[in-house]
């Protein structure tokens, strides 16, 4: 039977900084324990508009000093191209990064998964295919595999709309993502689902 797990956004942590002052005072926390070996932690963030004209270096510094803390962090909400991306992974040695192409039906963004030395990435990524167009940013989902442990992650960023009712549909059709999947690729047991849900756990 699959195993199902699910990182939301840390609340916030991201997605409504707007200086050096507020990151420094809003991120510091411990680096996540690792008890035992190997292991790996993952982390997902929305970080706000997160362009090349959205944060300087000093800003990019202390975002990256948060992201390494993780082993793999996958991102929503990166607009343009990737070049924040490539200046982010630059203040994070050993890391790597891929990058979904733009998805959305009003603002096009994009996804990422940045990674360390112990996450391979297996295979291509991709956008999930929305036949019936149910998503306003279609799914991104990613195969990795790190020491003897592979899964498969995606990543979302649900529609925030005018009430819960709205957010609530799009969030249901989250099963059938998980139900594509499972049809297509019979011999993965792990899946992880990360994103930004716009609404409570």
């Amino acid at each position: 039977m699959r195993r199902i797990w699910i990182i939301g956004i840390l609340t916030g942590i991201l997605l409504i900084l707007t200086g050096c002052e507020a990151l420094t005072g809003f991120l510091t926390f411990e680096e996540p324990v690792r008890s035992c070996s190997p292991n790996i932690t993952i982390a997902s963030f929305n970080i706000r508009k997160f362009s090349d004209n959205s944060r300087n270096d000093a800003e990019l510094e202390k975002i990256a000093s948060v992201l390494k803390q993780f082993d793999l962090i996958a991102i929503q909400e990166v607009i343009g191209d990737t070049n924040i991306l490539d200046r982010t992974v630059e203040k994070m040695p050993g890391y790597n990064f891929i990058v979904s192409s733009r998805v959305g039906n009003i603002q096009k963004e994009r996804y990422a998964f940045i990674f360390n030395e112990k996450i391979s990435l297996v295979g291509e990524p991709k956008v999930y295919y929305d036949k019936f167009d149910k998503f306003i940013r279609e799914p991104y989902v990613a195969s990795f595999k790190a020491d003897e442990f592979d899964f498969d992650i995606f990543t979302v960023h649900i529609l925030y709309g005018d009430s819960a009712f709205d957010r609530e549909g799009e969030i249901r059709q989250i099963a059938s993502v998980y139900e594509y999947y499972q049809e297509n690729n019979a011999v993965e047991n792990d899946l992880i689902l990360t994103g930004d849900f716009n609404t409570q756990p």
